[in-house]
């Protein structure tokens, strides 16, 4: 993942830049347990320039890059040593780690409660119910938004969305190629934009305003077929709910 990363911003990539991930490359390991003071005297530099080299990197700042390598060393460990309950724990905390330390997430709730049209759109079965449940939760306070079922939908909804507008996406991988145009198009057109996916760098994120994370895990029930929690996506739900409700205390 962070090799990933990595290759995908190397232009934005300074000298400094460059020396600092070979050290990180070398102690990934331990950089989940550091803070960024840690790793800034580690790196000889500075927290500011830790702080923007992970966000070169596509995160939104060290807690995202710290908690993304975290999660990336958990999944490798060997097979004889995996629990997948304990695993399913894990994805758990480190979703609410995720949401506690997230610079974005009373952002998107003030988005959606200033916006005119709110559209969410999940890429799956599974994710369309995690949007549904989003409706149902801001539907109690009455806020409505639109559940999307189809790509072709969301491409034709987009058509009349402004920049009074916001649009919801979820989605596991962040794979966005069967709605890369309807993203180009939100995005000239000044559309509010957030993303919920796994963490991990992904296009959707890259082409969103905002970006969430939830955590989900592989579980491999048989050769090239795998199972992914969305418990951890429900939980992120939860906490756009909650800290829409902290926006409508203070408006």
């Amino acid at each position: 993942m962070l090799t990933e990363a990595i290759n995908k911003n190397y232009d934005k990539l300074n000298n400094s830049d460059l020396q600092s991930l070979e050290i990180i490359m070398e102690h990934t390991q331990s950089i989940g347990n550091m803070t960024i003071e840690e790793l800034a005297n580690k790196c000889s530099t500075s927290k500011s320039t830790i702080s923007r080299l992970a966000q070169k990197l596509g995160f939104s700042g060290y807690s995202e890059f710290k908690n993304c390598l975290k999660w990336e060393n958990k999944n490798q460990v060997p097979s004889e040593d995996y629990s997948y309950r304990r695993a399913l724990k894990q994805d758990f905390v480190l979703t609410v780690q995720q949401m506690e330390d997230s610079s974005s997430l009373l952002k998107v709730a003030n988005e959606i409660y200033k916006c005119q049209n709110v559209v969410v759109y999940g890429t799956g079965q599974a994710q369309r119910h995690c949007a549904k449940e989003l409706q149902r939760l801001l539907m109690q306070v009455n806020k409505y938004v639109s559940c999307v079922e189809a790509s072709d939908e969301f491409r034709m909804l987009a058509k009349n969305l402004s920049s009074n507008d916001c649009a919801i996406i979820l989605s596991l991988s962040g794979n966005a190629d069967k709605f890369k145009d309807t993203l180009q198009l939100l995005r000239l057109k000044n559309v509010k934009m957030v993303s919920i996916t796994n963490l991990q760098s992904n296009f959707l994120a890259s082409m969103c305003n905002y970006n969430l994370y939830a955590v989900s895990s592989p579980l491999k029930l048989a050769e090239n077929l795998y199972h992914n929690s969305f418990i951890s996506f429900l939980t992120v739900i939860e906490y756009i709910f909650l800290a829409y409700m902290e926006v409508i205390r203070e408006a």
